[in-house]
């Protein structure tokens, strides 16, 4: 709650997690508004967000098993050209409910007396830490509208930077019973609610608010005197990568090689500008006792110290201190030692670490330390630091900063945190999840009240696994370029991994992988291969084998669609076309037709004899319905123009088409899609999410929205 994450190494971060996220997206123009819609209310418009969609780049891992003849699907039908059409129409006509929400990943963190308050996804939890060893929940809020970014706790209130839900208040008092007091706080209109850090001092909140879209950070003020009527005094904006530490009377703010000190009650009025070492693009402060204490990256790596007991004249205590850390999240200090946590994530895995500096005297760093959980957030109370991060939240005992000691480990009591992918069969759920240096897969029956909810959890691979699928008893989790794992789900709470994915094949991509019985249909890579589908064998599913390859000319394969005995594909280059298979023989794709589409659609989904692409919004922001009637010959029947970008596109298979969107406000969300009369298709519902990122899956009335840090949600359409 005393540093900001600057933009620069989140946006990094995220990218080479593997996942096209919206707080990196390119920049559109922001929609004034007072907060995120819930899930009963009607959806707000917004400017669409730009979502690069993820690719796969060429490898030379070869293919196994029998493969047959690749077959060429030429495109010889001429696409209907059509203008840009009207605006898809919306009618309220399909509610959502939300039935169950489930895990999320620690990030906002506060900890007073023996309590801690963590943001896990979108709830607070309350945590018991009394005794260290044995942490133990007291109370959960019901979810946000959006991530709980940052936490601090004042007067029984637990003020919460709730991202673009903006700043809430909640009563604690009552662990049990949390409440949220203003329902209906509105934050100003400019700038569009982000609140990302919150810190309280005396009657004032000082919000550090930063606007995805375009990269704007503000420092707002709200007087607090009353939390249920919270009253917005005024804004200051700050430059880009600017992070913020607050004290008693004291706001201090560095970035871009500078340090300014500011006066709490006027943050406009800049009391002092000191230089910082040339060249460091991150940076964090931690101010306490009027010494603040500044971590340092991108030039020389390290911490500086200042007494700033006279603001306009800070004086530098002794030269920097060398430390050993790049892309610096978090800066803690107790007085007596400083603790400064970094973080890099490589394809899906995260690596982090904390380097302590021993403050007795001049500063002196410890050796870095690896604490095994992707780090969100630290607190350090009296000689207890406190690090959160996607494997819960752990507590270390630093009363000697160079040998941290592990006291005790809180994890969420629904057994996972984040939810990277989804799965359900025979009334149990299996959630993807990343936690440590693995992907794990959690077998749940939500069902169960939560004291005796079965979560058996099982190590899958240390490769990144993109998602799950079912097909009869087997449970399929591929890697990303790199195969198959396989499990065993005939017990279905006591999954057992059959087939371990190796270096024999390389596939998949987010969006193209279908079932159909026995066989799986997924994008495969190889040297000679262009734009390549594989049907996988599964009949034997401890050695799923690649039965057959079909080639589309073009150079990716962006989603697939399966309906009415027929694979529907979608390449891409610089625009799309579609690819149809004849699957009457599922181990046999024939080419049945093709088409060229006027726009770069990146999705598809099939309702009876009508498939529909949409755009992500990077390349356009359209739907076109396609009569697949004769699949030899497939025609454009109509375009529409949509007010959002979408990122995933599922059918229930009857007559409703779930899209998946990134919409700058409100937020990620699911827009229902009305296809029972495939002429005049209609947006008919609308449910807001906690999460920029989505993976969904439809068991008839029910969805299950695996939103990455913001857990699981269970929801039931209502039509």
């Amino acid at each position: 709650m005393i540093f900001y994450r600057i933009l620069f190494p989140k946006c990094l971060f995220l990218i080479l997690l593997g996942v096209a996220l919206a707080a990196c997206s390119a920049p559109v123009e922001p929609v004034a508004t007072a907060r995120p819609a819930r899930a009963t209310e009607a959806p707000l418009a917004g400017s669409p967000t730009a979502i690069p969609s993820p690719t796969v780049p060429p490898t030379d891992a070869p293919t196994v098993g029998p493969v047959a003849t690749a077959f060429e699907a030429t495109p010889t039908p001429v696409p209907t050209p059509t203008p840009a059409g009207p605006l898809l129409p919306f009618v309220d006509e399909i509610g959502f409910t939300v039935t169950g929400h489930f895990g999320g990943v620690p990030q906002g963190l506060d900890v007073e007396g023996g309590l801690a308050y963590a943001g896990f996804g979108p709830r607070l939890l309350v945590i018991d830490v009394s005794d260290p060893a044995n942490p133990r929940l007291l109370g959960q809020s019901e979810p946000l509208p959006d991530l709980i970014r940052d936490v601090d706790v004042a007067g029984g209130i637990a003020y919460v930077a709730a991202g673009k839900g903006g700043l809430d208040a909640l009563d604690v008092q009552d662990p049990a019973a949390i409440r949220l007091l203003n329902p209906d706080q509105y934050y100003p209109s400019t700038p569009p609610p982000g609140a990302d850090e919150v810190t309280v001092v005396g009657n004032t909140a000082y919000v550090v608010n930063l606007n995805h879209l375009d990269g704007v950070e503000h420092l707002l003020r709200f007087d607090v005197t009353d939390p249920a009527q919270m009253v917005f005094l005024d804004p200051q904006e700050l430059q880009l990568n600017d992070s913020v530490a607050i004290g008693d009377n004291l706001i201090v703010v560095v970035g871009n090689s500078r340090m300014q000190l500011c006066a709490a009650a006027n943050p406009a009025a800049i009391l002092s500008e000191t230089p910082l070492a040339s060249g460091s693009y991150a940076s964090r402060a931690a101010i306490q006792d009027n010494v603040v204490s500044v971590a340092l990256a991108g030039g020389p790596n390290g911490v500086q110290q200042f007494d700033v007991s006279d603001p306009a004249q800070p004086v530098a205590l002794g030269e920097p201190v060398a430390g050993d850390f790049m892309f610096i999240n978090g800066v803690v200090t107790n007085g007596e030692a400083l603790f400064v946590s970094s973080l890099f994530g490589e394809f899906g895995h995260c690596s982090s670490q904390i380097t302590p500096f021993d403050l007795g005297g001049a500063p002196q760093a410890a050796a870095s330390f690896d604490p095994q959980n992707c780090i969100t957030e630290l607190a350090v109370q009296d000689n207890i630091l406190y690090v959160a991060g996607r494997s819960g939240l752990q507590l270390y005992d630093a009363s000697d900063p160079a040998n941290l000691t592990l006291l005790g480990h809180f994890t969420h009591p629904d057994g996972f945190h984040d939810a990277q992918g989804v799965a359900a069969s025979e009334g149990l759920t299996y959630v993807l999840t990343a936690e440590g240096y693995s992907f794990d897969v959690v077998t749940v029956d939500l069902s169960r009240p939560a004291a005796d909810r079965l979560a058996n959890r099982l190590v899958v691979s240390e490769r990144t696994l993109i998602d799950l699928l079912v097909s009869g008893d087997t449970l399929i989790a591929a890697a990303w370029m790199g195969g198959l794992n396989t499990l065993d789900i005939s017990d279905p709470a006591a999954p057992q991994l059959i087939h371990e994915t190796g270096d024999e094949l390389a596939t998949g991509d987010f969006f193209a992988m279908v079932v159909n019985g026995n066989v799986l249909y997924t994008p495969v890579i190889g040297e000679d291969l262009i734009g390549a589908i594989g049907a996988i064998d599964l009949s034997d599913p401890a050695n799923p084998t690649l039965a057959t390859v079909v080639e589309t000319q073009n150079p990716t394969v962006y989603s697939l669609a399966l309906g009415n005995g027929f694979l529907y594909a979608l390449g891409q280059d610089i625009t799309s076309q579609i690819y149809i298979y004849d699957v009457s023989q599922p181990l046999a794709p024939q080419p049945a037709g093709a088409l060229p589409l006027p726009a770069a659609a990146s999705r598809l989904a099939v309702v009876g004899n009508t498939l529909y692409a949409s755009c992500d919004g990077w390349n356009c922001q359209s739907l076109f319905s396609i009569d697949v009637t004769d699949p030899q010959n497939p025609a454009i029947a109509r375009q529409w123009q949509l007010s959002f970008g979408v990122q995933d596109m599922v059918s229930d298979g009857r007559e409703l088409v779930y899209l998946v969107t990134s919409t700058a406000l409100p937020g990620q969300g699911i827009w229902a899609l009305n296809a029972a009369d495939p002429a005049n298709p209609t947006l008919a519902g609308y449910l807001s999410l906690a999460s920029d990122y989505v993976r969904l899956k439809v068991v008839e009335d029910t969805l299950y929205a695996a939103a990455y840090d913001a857990g699981l949600y269970v929801v039931q359409v209502n039509r």
